[in-house]
């Protein structure tokens, strides 16, 4: 195991994979190692215990929130309900009592306020108000 500490970074990958790539990179050069669902895979079966168990072993979680509502499990969760599995990234992270640092990214192009986007429909029906109330 590595002495630097290990941190989690989750993101919709659809949206958001370049922008995670880029905090990766930045969290290297200030002496954590960070990991992400691309690297770690998840053949091993069940997403959420792929999740959990990668997340239990981190000293916490940079989450990037843009627009769009990711992947969720075939089944509503029984800790959380109906979320994404980045949405389950952050709840089970905060659940654990462990840190969760949100960080908003702005579509390019973008430069309204980050709270003018998450009030637009399209984002509202995509994102259930839970979560966005943590935000």
């Amino acid at each position: 195991m590595s002495p630097r500490p290990l941190i989690f970074i989750s993101a919709v990958s659809q949206e958001l994979r370049s922008a995670r790539q880029l905090v990766a990179n930045t969290l290297t050069f200030l002496g954590y190692d960070p990991i992400w669902q691309d690297i770690f895979g998840t053949s091993e079966g069940d997403l959420l215990g792929v999740l959990r168990k990668q997340i239990s072993r981190c000293n916490g979680v940079v989450q990037l929130v843009g627009c769009c509502y990711g992947a969720e499990p075939p089944q509503p969760t029984e800790e959380f309900g109906r979320v994404s599995y980045t949405q389950y990234e952050a709840l089970y992270t905060r659940k654990i009592g462990k840190k969760v640092w949100y960080r908003g990214v702005l579509p390019t192009g973008y430069y309204g306020a980050f709270d003018e986007i998450m009030r637009s429909s399209i984002v509202r029906d995509r994102l259930p108000t839970d979560h966005r109330s943590v935000l």
